[in-house]
């Protein structure tokens, strides 16, 4: 999981690692941590709905490549985001003018 998300779940409960997360998936995990995660899905919501998509997958690599598809994919959409909002004050050279002009009329 990334940091962001990371940080999401530790919000509203106490953060559940990957590792844990896998073995609850893989239904590998221990009685114990199965349980907790499971009452910290009962309290959560949020938790509970992400718990239920994970599930949808068939595999842990299906999930370990999507979630590396899905990080590429913002990454990308970030660097178009950045770029577009450095193209915006060039193509806007009238706004650089304008306050020239206001500059000059205040002296």
């Amino acid at each position: 999981m990334t940091k962001r998300v990371k940080d999401i779940l530790s919000k509203s409960t106490k953060a559940i690692d990957d590792g844990q997360l896998m073995r609850y998936l893989d239904e590998r995990s221990v009685h114990e941590e199965r349980h907790e995660i499971e009452k910290q899905m009962a309290d959560d919501s949020f938790l509970n709905d992400a718990v239920e998509g994970l599930q949808q997958f068939q595999s842990g690599t299906k999930i370990t490549s999507s979630v590396a598809l899905l990080q590429q994919h913002l990454k990308n959409l970030a660097i178009k985001k950045a770029r577009k909002k450095r193209h915006k004050l060039k193509e806007q050279p009238w706004i650089y003018i304008a306050i020239v002009v206001l500059l000059l009329l205040l002296y």
